[in-house]
């Protein structure tokens, strides 16, 4: 029970940080085109 609680937190964190690469990702694109 332990283990799949950490797997499940760490799977959780890495799906955050992969959500705000894209939103990262996302804004800078904008940006660009805009400047552009």
């Amino acid at each position: 029970m332990s283990n799949g609680e950490h797997r499940s937190r760490r799977h959780r964190l890495v799906a955050v940080i992969v959500g705000l690469l894209v939103v990262l990702f996302l804004t800078a694109a904008v940006l660009l085109m805009w400047v552009k």
